[in-house]
């Protein structure tokens, strides 16, 4: 080395690859790859003129024999009939989300969804019993909200309601680690002779009057527990006098042995599937007024008589504190599986079906070991970066006029075998312990990608780390003692994906920053992935001394 070499610079290799996933389905096995060293080559030049030393104050420079090498791999490239992009069955959501659906939809192209919802309540209720005295409740009931465009189908169609009392509750107090899914049978949970009552309504908010409607557009379907002003009056009391009994603290384990839920059914017509926001159990009642003196206002300065107007006070209502499940009974169209059959990848939800890729994790792990010969105590090799991009076909034309959108995000994992938790200890892998541990995105094992409608795409970053967690910790036994790939393991744990539609939303604090990740409940959602052009770039770099 000359002079002025004071080590500075560290000539590498930068290595890039694109696979490109054509024609759909080929296992990872049928993949092939054309690759060209290109440039091998003494760096004399480069050499001459990046190696000043600016620091030493002496000028000269420096000769590196290092050579640098610069690959490009041709595509990765899937046969037409194969089983790399396809698609998997769901038959249940956890209850990860208070919103709730309601109503019965069949469309054509799509499929039917039927959905319905059971669901415990959190006690919110603060009577002032100096205004509100127990002969002045009169009734009981629940107010169910919905925002004036959430909703899917016919605006105008004719729907009705029932509300049953829940006889068991959902899930025992402190069991919170404990999943419920849709596909629970509610007549576990409730007693037909135990119905509350019903309502007819639509969608439209034309249809509304204003005692239904309020200034944020939220509309609000009213039904009364009872059948007879008595039995209405009869439950008033009896919520009041629980008020009271308990000091106007009511515990979450109190309000449980009082009233369990309520399970709310459609029982009449097609065409219309509610996003429902909030339930609330509520009180209608009558109430005194304080008057400016902080005493009991009068009707007028002159009259001794009372002042009393009609008012309500919400009792209970719906809340991550307390279980809520959606029921649903959803069903694709013959057309979608006959698509699904021809080799189309359709993800569908709720509760329908996710996407699955076979990821090249053994190819990616196989090319890297390659570059930087393992063997070898002069090379040194850096996995950069590793970015998967999903595009999609065009949506029909008729499911998007109905509002059928592609997931807002997709979350990437393996569908089975093992991971590393928060600890790197290795635990199984299952979509269903993700939600109900409240998982997040960890940049190792699960990963999401919002939907870019610009592109009509979900490009998935940092996936490196997904191989890189593999050489460090190989949950599923698929390294050699010196990462080179055993011949005789089962790779398709680290490379059988799958893609769960979901809602990602971020809390953040002057404190922390919160992910939360939930199954997408937010509308119906269609997303058919255009096979032949999903992408894989992988960029590695390798230093030889």
């Amino acid at each position: 080395r000359g002079l002025g070499d004071v080590y500075k610079r560290q000539p590498i290799s930068m290595h890039t690859i694109t696979f490109m996933m054509k024609y759909g389905r080929l296992p990872i096995n049928d993949f092939y790859m054309k690759s060209k060293r290109i440039f091998p080559f003494s760096l004399l030049f480069i050499a001459l003129f990046f190696s000043c030393n600016d620091d030493s104050g002496t000028i000269g420079f420096s000769v590196d024999t290092t050579s640098l090498t610069i690959y490009i791999d041709s595509s990765f490239v899937y046969t037409q009939h194969s089983d790399s992009v396809s698609t998997c069955r769901v038959d249940s959501l956890p209850n990860r989300t208070i919103v709730q659906m309601l109503g019965n939809v069949d469309i054509p192209g799509y499929g039917t969804v039927k959905a319905d919802y059971l669901t415990q309540f959190y006690p919110v209720a603060d009577f002032d019993t100096v205004l509100v005295k127990p002969d002045m409740v009169d009734s009981v009931g629940v107010e169910i909200a919905f925002q004036y465009n959430s909703f899917l189908g016919d605006s105008l169609a004719p729907m009705q309601l029932t509300v049953y009392e829940l006889n068991k509750l959902l899930r025992e107090d402190g069991n919170v680690r404990v999943p419920i899914y849709s596909n629970l049978d509610p007549a576990d949970y409730y007693d037909s002779a135990d119905k509350l009552g019903s309502s007819f309504y639509v969608a439209s908010m034309q249809s509304y009057p204003d005692s239904l409607l309020d200034e944020n557009g939220y509309r609000f379907i009213k039904q009364t527990f009872g059948n007879s002003v008595a039995d209405k009056k009869e439950w008033a009391a009896n919520f009041y006098d629980f008020y009271i009994k308990n000091g106007g603290n009511i515990t979450t384990t109190a309000m449980n042995e009082f009233f369990k839920g309520l399970y709310i059914t459609n029982t009449f017509g097609r065409g219309t599937l509610l996003y429902i926001v909030s339930t609330a159990v509520v009180v209608y009642h009558r109430t005194y007024a304080y008057n400016s003196s902080g005493g009991l206002r009068t009707i007028s300065d002159e009259s001794d008589s009372l002042y009393v107007e009609n008012t309500s006070t919400t009792y209970l209502m719906t809340s991550y504190e307390a279980p809520t499940i959606n029921h649903i009974e959803a069903t694709p169209a013959a057309s979608v599986d006959a698509l699904r059959a021809q080799g189309e990848a359709i993800i569908q939800s709720p509760q329908m079906y996710d996407g699955a890729i076979i990821f090249p994790t053994a190819k990616i792990i196989e090319t890297f070991n390659n570059s930087r010969s393992l063997n070898s105590t002069d090379t040194v090799g850096v996995l950069n970066t590793i970015n998967l991009t999903i595009p999609l076909k065009t949506m029909p034309a008729e499911l998007k006029a109905l509002g059928i959108i592609p997931p807002p995000y997709l979350l990437l994992m393996r569908k089975g075998g093992n991971a590393t938790s928060s600890t790197n200890a290795v635990i199984p892998m299952d979509k269903k312990e993700f939600f109900a541990d409240r998982l997040i995105n960890d940049d190792k094992n699960y990963f999401y990608a919002a939907y870019d409608s610009t592109s009509n795409s979900y490009t998935f970053t940092g996936l490196q780390n997904y191989i890189m967690n593999i050489f460090q910790y190989d949950p599923n036994n698929i390294l050699n003692p010196d990462h080179s790939l055993n011949p005789a393991a089962d790779y398709a744990y680290d490379s059988d994906m799958i893609l769960v539609p979901v809602t990602v939303s971020k809390t953040t604090s002057s404190y922390s920053s919160d992910t939360n990740i939930i199954p997408y409940l937010g509308g119906l959602t269609y997303a058919d992935i255009d096979n032949e052009n999903i992408k894989i770039q992988v960029v590695y770099s390798t230093k030889i001394y």
